[in-house]
């Protein structure tokens, strides 16, 4: 089991580390747009970029974990051999299957949290933790939130906002490779 949860945190990694250097790649464009903008569209353009900025570490997360070796496309197959059964009862059945990603992020966060707070108590700022900004898709939606909440807050809600966003995203690419077997062919 713990074998299981080591995977995931490494195919996390991975995929922060490829989100973050998108992220480094685009900064300069969408700071450019987004210090233009009214205090009040400001905040909106910040919260579209960091739910976007879930979405490409989703999307890379779902590529590394189910695209690449065909894994999620066999395990849909199995799934669907007797027909698609909707996309709420999918994101619902795979809600219960993906659970171990949902620790993986909780555990990735917390941990995350508890050392930037020990690192914050002892330097009064972060020094040696500034390298988990690597994981910063995983909590990227507690900078939309004021600086009172973004503590805890923001690593709680960034955990269940990046969970919400793979699990729709893997719903999606199911369902469009259900369709794909299915449609008829010439």
């Amino acid at each position: 089991m713990m074998k299981k949860y080591l995977s995931i945190i490494k195919q996390v990694t991975i995929a922060s580390a490829m989100s973050m250097i998108i992220y480094v790649l685009t900064y300069w464009l969408t700071s450019a747009f987004m210090n233009e903008a009214a205090k009040p569209l400001y905040l909106i353009a910040l919260a579209i970029y960091s739910i976007v900025f879930i979405g490409v570490f989703c999307l890379l997360l779902i590529r590394r974990i189910h695209i690449r070796n065909s894994v999620g496309e066999e395990k849909a197959l199995k799934d669907f051999e007797n027909g698609y059964w909707g996309i709420k009862k999918d994101y619902i059945f795979l809600f219960k299957r993906e659970i171990s990603t949902l620790i993986a992020f909780a555990f990735i966060n917390g941990a995350s949290w508890i050392m930037i707070s020990i690192d914050k108590l002892i330097f009064s700022r972060r020094t040696i933790t500034a390298i988990l900004l690597l994981y910063a898709p995983l909590n990227i939606v507690g900078i939309t939130l004021p600086e009172w909440a973004n503590g805890i807050l923001g690593y709680l809600l960034g955990t269940i906002f990046c969970f919400a966003i793979y699990l729709l995203e893997l719903v999606v690419f199911r369902k469009k490779w259900y369709i794909h077997w299915n449609k008829p062919r010439r």
